[in-house]
């Protein structure tokens, strides 16, 4: 073995690793961020001291948010900013572990500081009550001074440990700030006592906080459906951004920093104006019918009635020979050909639906609605959507236990286990869509009855109604994470492990079909799930799309899988191939010997 010979370190030297091309453009970008964060974070402290009136817990809150985060870009980004244009890479042994110290301080605080606000919204939303006796100016003081003390005692470890530290070869740290875990890396000392106590603080003042805010936050959007205001949205997303890994890079620490003030400082401060203006009588009407006013251009009209009339016909087609084929032939009442035919039901279903109302309103200028069949129009559509969202998960988890557990297939999926669950997807989508009939009755309209859409959807009959009540949105965005995101995940879960197993096949025929399968199966659920989810999630969260975009997704997401589905799940397999070329055969054989 060589041995190691420790050499005294009184300075490390910083090597920050960034391309000679784009340390301009760094430079730039540190420097913008770091004036936005001093601005910001001076004006909200600057705001909230002089003003009374926000001498509140909740903004004791933002202000102590406001001095950590300058606090926190004032010690990392001029340092960095010192060794990328002036080459001021050299920094004192002390010095460096002070800077360490500090991030790592600053860095729990702002950890600990978000769990307590997470924690305030969490009793204010669900125990209103005992809210002003449990948080008050002075709990709110006494506990921001224990997480100073408890930080300190958690962190001083990190400090004394780097005292021991010995360095045999080299005092360059691959980094461009000091940090605790590339010291470790780069000194010679093998003891693992320095690694597991920083995974033990990361844990205790990461994973830990976070898995309580995380709670409170769900606690939290349980019970907003029943109020009419909502002040979690920001505070997740100053979450999401500061607990971003601190390993992707040390821009990465300062980001918080320019995005905390925004979403929570701000917003908050500006409240104080807006709640001073006056507001709008809104005064409701009554409303028996809605009108439709498909936005399309009059140079498309013609065309896209044309492509609409094409795909029904298509669909018609398509799936009632898939249903004819399926119901007449005994050999294909197997599992498979079971979830098929309920696909092309589905899509049959679908297309129904949607596309001969929208031919009247384009064709016919049939666009007056009854309020009672716009709503029911809304949950046929949504429930076709959800059923076709839950068997396509249901069809890719079977192609997957067909592939990986193959052994296993034939004891697992049998015609009852698919029935059975079959019956459990229309319960289920029933009990989860009946909460919009039951918004929609609640829905007040104060101007129009006009809603800018082909068909009656309820995003848009909520954006058109004058309520405010953010529960309407919240539950749409909640169900499209349940019925839509999480579905979809698992779809791609399962054709990766596919895909996988396809690896090990040793045929290449027998790989490019399994690939050939997988791709052409991908495309479909691709342009049913993206255009809808992306759709319905952005509306949920408040984000404005121009109605014709609004209008091109949700048309798409509807109508072009009903009329794909039999061309990539039906005519493309054999059995059933052959069992239409055989049905179509037997008719043309009858009619002949009729003629005869």
């Amino acid at each position: 073995m060589i041995g190691n010979s420790t050499i005294h370190v009184s300075d490390f030297v910083l090597h920050c690793v960034i391309n000679t091309q784009g340390r301009s453009a760094t430079i730039c970008i540190l420097t913008a961020i770091y004036l936005l964060s001093i601005s910001g974070n001076l004006l909200v402290i600057l705001v909230i001291t002089v003003d009374h009136q926000l001498h509140t817990p909740m903004y004791i809150y933002i202000g102590t948010l406001a001095v950590i985060d300058l606090a926190n870009s004032t010690v990392i980004i001029p340092k960095m900013i010192s060794v990328l244009l002036l080459d001021f890479s050299v920094i004192p042994y002390g010095a460096c572990v002070l800077q360490m110290f500090i991030i790592y301080h600053v860095e729990e605080m702002e950890s600990l500081l978000l769990t307590l606000m997470a924690v305030d919204r969490y009793v204010a939303v669900v125990y209103p009550l005992r809210y002003p006796s449990l948080i008050t100016n002075k709990t709110v003081w006494f506990v921001l001074f224990l997480f100073n003390f408890f930080a300190l005692l958690m962190n001083s470890p990190s400090a004394l440990f780097a005292n021991e530290l010995s360095f045999c070869h080299s005092n360059v740290l691959p980094n461009c700030f000091c940090d605790f875990s590339t010291m470790v890396h780069v000194s010679c000392t093998e003891d693992p006592k320095h690694l597991q106590v920083l995974s033990a603080v990361v844990v205790t003042n990461g994973v830990l906080p976070l898995g309580m805010i995380l709670f409170s936050y769900m606690r939290i959007v349980m019970a907003a459906m029943k109020i009419s205001s909502v002040a979690a949205i920001p505070h997740g997303i100053a979450l999401r951004v500061v607990k971003q890994d601190s390993e992707e890079g040390p821009v990465q620490l300062s980001t918080p920093d320019v995005t905390l003030p925004t979403p929570l400082g701000l917003q908050r401060l500006s409240q104080i104006t807006l709640n001073n203006l006056p507001r709008m009588s809104n005064t409701t009407i009554t409303v028996t019918e809605f009108v439709l006013h498909c936005v399309i251009n009059a140079d498309q009209k013609s065309a896209t009635i044309s492509i609409l009339a094409l795909i029904y016909l298509l669909s018609l087609f398509g799936n009632l020979l898939v249903i004819v084929v399926i119901v007449t032939n005994s050999q294909l009442h197997a599992p498979m050909y079971l979830y098929i035919g309920t696909l092309a039901v589905i899509d049959l279903a679908n297309s129904s639906v949607l596309i001969p109302k929208m031919l009247s309103v384009l064709l016919l200028d049939s666009s007056v609605v009854p309020f009672g069949a716009c709503v029911l129009q809304m949950f046929l559509v949504f429930h076709v959507e959800e059923m076709e969202s839950l068997l396509l998960l249901f069809m890719a988890l079977d192609r997957y236990i067909a592939v990986v557990y193959p052994l296993r297939y034939p004891s697992v999926i049998t015609n009852k286990t698919v029935w059975t669950g079959i019956i459990a997807l229309n319960i289920f989508g029933i009990i989860f869509k009946s909460p919009y009939i039951f918004f929609t009755t609640e829905l007040s309209f104060c101007h129009s009855n006009i809603l800018p859409y082909c068909f009656c959807d309820y995003g848009t009959m909520v954006e058109v109604a004058c309520n405010e009540d953010p529960k309407y949105l919240m539950y749409l965005s909640a169900a499209c994470l349940t019925a839509g995101v999480i579905p979809l995940l698992l779809i791609l879960f399962s054709y990766c492990r596919i895909a996988l197993a396809a690896l090990k096949i040793s045929s290449v025929e027998g790989k490019q079909k399994v690939f050939s399968t997988c791709l052409t199966h991908l495309l479909v659920v691709g342009l049913f799930y993206i255009p809808l989810t992306l759709s319905y999630i952005l509306l949920g969260a408040g984000v404005k799309l121009p109605t014709e975009s609004y209008n091109t997704m949700v048309i798409v997401g509807n109508v072009a899988p009903p009329m794909m589905n039999p061309l990539i799940y039906s005519f493309r397999n054999k059995e059933i191939k052959s069992n239409i070329q055989r049905l179509f055969t037997k008719k043309h054989n009858t009619l002949s010997e009729k003629q005869s």
